[in-house]
């Protein structure tokens, strides 16, 4: 009848809207209609007996079974009659009492600690699939699928990495096709829901959508989808995935829809909310233009020595072009425009264009109709451009002609083969020389073969010189060290042969332990020499022990008794007890017994012998100080030199051929340590060595 019933807020009254801020409407199973507003909370208008009655629902802290908030952004009935309340604080959903007068509310909220809650609070749109699953989008924590059988949450939200996850999380509009398919818009892009991989496909202006925020979805009766943005309305084809744009070019009276504001009839005619007014129409009544526009090109340029000119060899309404562009290398740069030849709205003619030989698919290009080429590499192509009209109706053969881009002289078929000559020539050359040089160094390898065995030969002979050195000196040490030790068993043997008669048996026992002592300090010193033999063929152990030099010294004076006491030498021990050191103790009991044999044999009678210790930081300096005949100063550089000693002869006539000297310096060093003296002639010599310390 043409009439328009006025519901408003009625301050103070019953049976009335709670605010006159209307956020959403809907139409339930009973033909009651539910109003959400801004800030007043939900209304439900029933009519009933020729008026119409009007109950409220309200947000109130003391009362559980009030709504979670009081602004009411959606609402929704699921196919069990129960309603859901989409607020700034929570979802609803409302469960009717048999006497339909009262109704229980069941409210999901988010709770950070739990996953299997709602991602936000900011509900901004809910909706129940095919199936019976209930949706629900946020205003910035993505999308929510309700599963009530298995009392499960599943949350969806973009990720960055993953170009299958929901473009954007904040939710505008959910919608379900008639091929049970589910639609979601957001701020920034629509997408696509597949089931089977719980994944989404997106779509942006990119993809031929006026605008990427999403504010309403509606289905026609033949399955397009008609999506209200900010920049105008778009019609889509799902199968092709094809999008038709109209604006206010095309009749629309604003390019700007409101959020959520779409409604479908029961006829199917279709109703979008603008900023300005409501837009209604009969999808199947939109006519669009079936005229397949001719492409042609309306103008052609040449960049020529950093100049445009133009070529209208190439400005033409034909479909393709007999002639061929030719083109220097380095003047390879051109500019085409392109027109499509209808009218009817021509600023949404749209192109695209593909090289051959650069492009392998083609190239969207907008409604933008002109293309300048630049940097084309030498070598053949085929420019082709196509176009559509305004409702993207495209011309398929479009417009195309030949490019040749001539290539630079070293870039030519002679050049090049000429090159390769020149190459085959190099290669041989290099060849040829890689041989030569080849067979320098096979005689030049063979040459250090021969010096290398040479060079063997000769070390092999020195080697032998070196052992023969060493048998000659060891055999020499032989005799000098072991002369010593048999002078007292000689003189001892000697009294009990000549007056054996003339001494009682305690005297002869005596002697004969003597003799005994004087054998083992033999052994001892024959095992010394070996010990050193070892040493000079890389055989002997060397092993390093803590030692304790004043007791090691006292058991060489007690050695070397025998023979000190014949002359009546005294030998003081100056070194202090705990004097330890880290050596090897056959090394240094050799270096102590030849040093203080040594000052024995060249010493007066009755003179003494020192043996001290200074402390020098890591080592010890030991010190073996004589009272007796001195060292000629000709003799001390070379006194520790095989080869050079010199044979020196005591006051006793006693002799010394300097090879226990030889000894205790190769034992020194080996130990780590040096060996030197200091003499003056007729006053006695010190021989110095040092030891390192034991920690």
């Amino acid at each position: 009848n043409n009439e328009f019933s006025y519901f408003r807020t009625k301050p103070y009254k019953k049976n009335t809207l709670s605010d006159d801020e209307i956020w959403s409407i809907y139409t339930d199973q009973k033909n009651r209609i539910w109003v959400g507003t801004h800030s007043g909370g939900l209304n439900m208008i029933e009519y009933n007996d020729g008026e119409y009655l009007i109950n409220n629902f309200f947000h109130s802290l003391n009362d559980s079974l009030s709504i979670s908030n009081n602004q009411v952004n959606a609402i929704f009935e699921d196919k069990s009659g129960c309603m859901w309340i989409a607020t700034r604080n929570g979802l609803n959903k409302l469960i009717e009492k048999n006497d339909g007068k009262k109704y229980s509310v069941t409210k999901f909220y988010n709770n950070y600690s739990d996953s299997n809650s709602l991602s936000d609070n900011y509900i901004t749109s809910v909706y129940q699939d095919h199936i019976g699953s209930i949706w629900v989008g946020t205003y910035s924590q993505g999308l929510n699928l309700i599963d009530e059988e298995e009392n499960k949450i599943t949350r969806f939200k973009n990720n960055q990495d993953n170009l299958q996850s929901l473009s954007n999380n904040s939710i505008n509009i959910l919608f379900e096709d008639h091929l049970g398919i589910l639609w979601v818009g957001t701020i920034d892009g629509l997408n696509k829901f597949d089931r089977t991989h719980m994944s989404f496909k997106r779509y942006y202006r990119s993809d031929g959508l006026p605008s990427n925020e999403i504010m309403g979805i509606l289905e026609d009766n033949s399955g397009n989808l008609w999506i209200s943005t900010p920049n105008g309305l778009s019609k889509f084809d799902p199968i092709n995935e094809k999008f038709i744009n109209f604006d206010i070019s095309d009749g629309l009276i604003n390019d700007g829809f409101n959020w959520n504001a779409a409604y479908k009839d029961k006829n199917g005619k279709l109703y979008f909310g603008t900023n300005t007014g409501m837009l209604s129409f009969l999808p199947q009544e939109i006519v669009l233009n079936s005229y397949i526009p001719p492409i042609v090109i309306t103008t052609f340029k040449t960049m020529k020595n950093q100049k445009w000119v133009e070529n209208g060899s190439f400005v033409s309404v034909e479909q393709d072009f007999e002639e061929t562009l030719k083109l220097d290398y380095n003047n390879n740069i051109f500019t085409i425009e392109f027109a499509a030849l209808d009218y009817t709205n021509s600023i949404d003619n749209s192109f695209e264009y593909k090289i051959e030989g650069l492009d392998e698919n083609w190239v969207s290009y907008g409604t933008k109709h002109s293309i300048t080429v630049t940097n084309l590499e030498p070598g053949d192509y085929r420019f082709m451009v196509r176009g559509t009209n305004s409702d993207k109706l495209l011309n398929e053969e479009g417009v195309a002609f030949n490019i040749t881009v001539k290539p630079p002289f070293w870039r030519t078929k002679g050049f090049l083969f000429m090159m390769l000559v020149l190459a085959i020539l190099a290669v041989t050359s290099i060849y040829s020389f890689l041989v030569k040089l080849k067979t320098n160094k096979i005689l030049e390898e063979k040459n250090h073969e021969l010096e290398d065995a040479n060079s063997r030969l000769i070390e092999s002979q020195q080697n032998l010189e070196v052992l023969n050195k060493t048998k000659d000196k060891f055999f020499s040490i032989i005799a000098h060290d072991l002369r010593n030790p048999f002078n007292p068993l000689l003189s001892l043997t000697e009294l009990l042969h000549d007056d054996y008669d003339s001494f009682d048996e305690k005297e002869r026992r005596d002697f004969i332990k003597d003799i005994r002592n004087g054998a083992k300090r033999l052994y001892d010193l024959l095992e010394n020499l070996l010990q050193w033999s070892l040493s000079q063929t890389q055989q002997i152990k060397f092993s390093r022990t803590k030692l304790e030099m004043n007791e090691l010294i006292n058991k060489n004076i007690d050695l070397l008794r025998i023979n000190s006491d014949k002359k009546k030498i005294e030998i003081i021990n100056d070194v202090k007890n705990d004097t330890y050191i880290l050596a090897d103790e056959n090394m240094i009991n050799s270096i102590i017994r030849n040093l203080l044999n040594n000052a024995i044999k060249f010493s007066s009678d009755g003179t003494k012998i020192k043996v001290s210790c200074e402390d020098f930081g890591s080592k010890y300096q030991f010190a073996v100080k004589d009272e007796g005949i001195g060292i000629k100063p000709e003799y001390i550089d070379t006194l520790f030199d095989f080869g050079f000693s010199k044979t020196r002869i005591s006051k006793s006539n006693e002799r010394g051929s300097g090879l226990g000297l030889i000894l205790c310096k190769e034992f020194v060093e080996k130990n780590n340590g040096e060996i030197k003296v200091e003499s003056e002639k007729g006053k006695g010599s010190t021989f110095y060595f040092t030891v390192q310390k034991a920690d």
